[in-house]
């Protein structure tokens, strides 16, 4: 049995994974992809990208959009958009990206040092929330983005209760 190895993406461990095959400075790239992340991330099935000798990761490609990697580039992590990307229309989070990127990675400012706001916000919230109808067809109100449920800020050893949320729907 093969062993488990942890996913750039998720950093769930995972025994179905793509390693990356690009070459730097004369090594292999470590990352590895877990087989739902290649499809619902980046559109590719890990049976085809297996197949190619000089297949490049996502973030070898500068395309990588865990929450680390956009981090790192200043903008907020994208939470889990595969649903607001199937209901969109797209095959992939990185193929809604490529088209509709700059609107949604703008949508939600960027991340500075010296923002210490509590709105940790995602942009799957943001993307989910914004309907005017839900999937069976009935009307819902739009949501701004204060009315996101935002976890309180708690102390270092405090673990997070039901008490630390606050949920602002219910205040609508």
């Amino acid at each position: 049995m093969e062993d488990k190895k942890v996913c750039h993406q998720c950093r769930g461990k995972s025994e179905n994974f793509m390693r990356c095959k690009n070459l730097k400075k004369q090594k292999q790239c470590k990352l590895k992809f877990c087989k739902r992340c290649l499809l619902n991330r980046y559109g590719l099935k890990i049976e085809e990208v297996g197949l190619l000798d000089d297949w490049k990761c996502p973030k070898c490609r500068d395309k990588c959009n865990c929450s680390v990697c956009l981090t790192k580039k200043g903008y907020k992590p994208t939470g889990k958009l595969i649903r607001a990307t199937k209901s969109e229309g797209y095959d992939s989070v990185s193929q809604m990206l490529d088209t509709k990127g700059d609107e949604i990675l703008k949508s939600v400012a960027p991340i500075h040092d010296d923002d210490d706001d509590d709105d940790d916000i995602t942009i799957a919230a943001l993307l989910l929330n914004d309907k005017e109808t839900s999937s069976n067809g009935q009307e819902k109100r739009k949501v701004s983005p204060e009315g996101f449920r935002k976890e309180k800020k708690t102390k270092k050893n405090e673990s997070p209760s039901k008490e630390n949320y606050i949920d602002f729907k219910q205040q609508i």
